[in-house]
């Protein structure tokens, strides 16, 4: 994937996560280069890195490599904005805090996509040796392999940082999977948040949210004289809280993967739920984090 698309991460974490972001407009960020040089040259209180780390598994058959894979991240570095916390070693401002809670996730999320690659590496491990003899199967091609690799972009406005996990990987069969997973935190505070937060009717969100799911579906249907989704959608649809959710300016978009209530072929559904429908749903504190109010 482009890495102008990570790069995008960089200016929404910097400029919202610690709490120095009043007048920018919001939206999905792109980074030029005149972002770039501002943010090296100190000019904003904060720096932030995008992190790849690499992994491989070769066979403990033949020291083939069997399966590769690449995670990218950020590590955000707040400085120091207030004299008083120059003075005590071991008393972090607020924009050091926040800036610590979104490391310590992103440092959680790289072990566990660690342990995913250990998954995969056994199963590329158990696909190989069964190969063995078998000149039908794609390890036959030298440059065959599994793979998993990761990168990001975001969305944000004056309250939230929304992080996008963007993940293609291949594990065998005839084709690769692609999936997208958010993340999302309060720019405040740095602490990780969900629609849950948001809401003190929860029975009313869900209920509002999953008619409106239906609508759409039984919309799409009418126009195109067919229904691309499974028979049972509608015993998945209210389930709709567990899938991924993504926030935008006007609307949150909820997201059903891929064979979740359609086919591979059909790729992953997704809906937007406008904010003026589920407004008398939300709290004080949701209606502010989204600018409702």
């Amino acid at each position: 994937m482009k890495r102008c698309v990570i790069l995008g991460l960089l200016l929404s974490v910097a400029i919202l996560l610690l709490s120095a972001c009043s007048g920018q407009k919001s939206g999905q960020t792109m980074m030029t280069s005149e972002d770039v040089a501002a943010l090296e040259s100190g000019t904003l209180p904060y720096s932030v890195e995008i992190k790849e780390e690499e992994v491989t598994y070769n066979s403990v058959i033949d020291g083939r490599l069997l399966a590769k894979g690449i995670y990218r991240y950020p590590v955000v570095q707040a400085k120091v904005e207030n004299a008083r916390y120059m003075e005590k070693a071991d008393t972090l401002s607020p924009t050091q805090q926040a800036a610590k809670r979104v490391n310590i996730h992103f440092e959680q999320w790289l072990k566990d996509q660690k342990s995913n690659f250990n998954e995969i590496s056994a199963m590329a491990e158990s696909s190989y040796s069964e190969s063995l003899g078998d000149p039908e199967v794609g390890w036959r091609n030298p440059d065959y392999c599994f793979w998993d690799e990761v990168d990001i972009s975001s969305w944000s406005n004056q309250h939230l940082v929304c992080v996008t996990f963007w993940r293609e990987s291949f594990t065998g069969g005839a084709h690769g999977i692609t999936s997208r997973q958010p993340v999302t935190f309060d720019a405040r505070t740095g602490r990780e948040i969900t629609i849950n937060d948001m809401t003190d009717d929860y029975t009313g969100l869900c209920s509002t949210v999953e008619t409106e799911i239906c609508r759409q579906i039984r919309e799409q249907a009418e126009e195109s004289d067919k229904s691309i989704f499974f028979k049972d959608y509608e015993e998945v649809i209210p389930q709709w809280i567990n899938r991924s959710i993504f926030f935008w300016d006007e609307n949150l978009e909820v997201v059903f993967g891929a064979y979740d209530i359609a086919p591979y072929a059909a790729g992953e559904q997704a809906f937007r739920i406008p904010y003026q429908l589920i407004v008398t749903y939300l709290n004080d504190y949701g209606r502010e984090v989204l600018e409702l109010s």
